[in-house]
């Protein structure tokens, strides 16, 4: 915990990219295969852990200090973590934090203690830690880092950590769980690539690319291409897999719940790439609309029924009978 809390706090103060990768780099560097697949579940907010919820926390907080102290201080600091972190005093030497757990020993005793006896572990952590190591902790309790990490971050580092093409990592991304030992292994050289099935895999996307009109189309023939509408909305890559449907981003995000009104229903498995756009009757809106459906996790009924999604495919990628492990590839 020592460590993911130093992390945390030098990823904050970090405003370069670049520089934010670096830490990342040497954090894996520095640990085993355990404690960084459990770093990347909470890096990557791909791991779901249920532990407390944030109004327990307030809860627990209220019972140890003045009711309305905290919540004015609270209101003050405008963050709930940093709140506990700087409003906790500890009866304990801090120096004592060095018996802090590690990061998989801490989410382990998270999942497995009953409700009360969490509570005394909690607050046993929070007198053991500095500010900082505090802040941590709620953090990963209470959920969402807010860190200024990106995914996309998060594999350039992984990338560079194993010295692997980006472009692999997202290609497998979407079909890897925690606690990552097969990404590690592979990252490390001890065991091969991960063999993720192609209905869970993100497949990098065949991108348009700009021309010099003066010099490429006196050495192009027009003969050789085929010409496609630029359409005003987003590139997306759809799997529909046993009637359920996912998609992808250009950059490997998955938007699935950005668009739940995208449903299709095929008696075979099948990878598309083609373009997402709002838009009544299948006519495609302006963009300004579209931007009214993104980074929306949850939709509600009057957005999707003013601004209604669809697709405009542009290619086939992969082709299976659902009864079939034989696959069909297209291009």
């Amino acid at each position: 915990m020592k460590k993911f809390a130093e992390l945390l706090e030098n990823l904050i103060y970090s405003p370069s990219t670049n520089k934010k990768i670096d830490l990342l780099e040497g954090y894996f560097k520095s640990n085993n295969t355990l404690e960084n697949g459990y770093a990347l579940s909470v890096l990557s907010s791909n791991y779901k852990m249920k532990f407390i919820r944030v109004s327990e926390i307030k809860s627990l907080m209220h019972s140890k200090f003045d009711k309305t102290l905290f919540e004015l201080s609270y209101d003050y600091v405008g963050d709930l973590a940093e709140t506990i972190s700087l409003f906790w005093k500890s009866n304990m030497d801090i120096a004592n934090s060095k018996k802090l757990p590690l990061l998989s020993e801490f989410i382990k005793n998270c999942e497995n203690k009953p409700k009360k006896k969490m509570y005394d572990y909690l607050f046993n952590l929070l007198d053991l830690s500095n500010p900082t190591q505090r802040w941590a902790i709620i953090k990963i309790l209470s959920g969402g880092l807010r860190i200024g990490v990106s995914e996309k971050t998060v594999k350039k580092a992984l990338s560079k950590y194993g010295n692997k093409e980006l472009e692999k990592i997202e290609k497998i991304w979407h079909g890897l769980n925690h606690p990552y030992n097969n990404l590690f292994d592979w990252l490390d050289n001890k065991k091969p690539e991960p063999i993720i099935d192609n209905f869970k895999t993100f497949h990098p996307m065949m991108l348009s690319n700009p021309i010099d009109e003066k010099k490429d189309f006196q050495i192009l023939d027009h003969k050789d291409f085929v010409a496609e509408w630029k359409w005003d909305g987003i590139r997306v890559q759809i799997i529909i897999s046993n009637d359920k449907v996912v998609l992808f981003s250009r950059n490997g995000d998955d938007i699935t719940e950005s668009f739940p009104d995208i449903t299709f229903f095929s008696k075979k498995n099948v990878v598309i790439d083609g373009e997402l756009l709002v838009g009544k009757n299948c006519q495609p809106s302006s963009f300004n609309d579209l931007q009214q459906r993104l980074n929306r996790k949850k939709v509600s009924e009057k957005i999707i029924d003013e601004f209604p999604a669809f697709i405009k495919a542009y290619d086939i990628l992969f082709f299976r009978e659902k009864r079939s492990s034989k696959f069909e590839f297209f291009r």
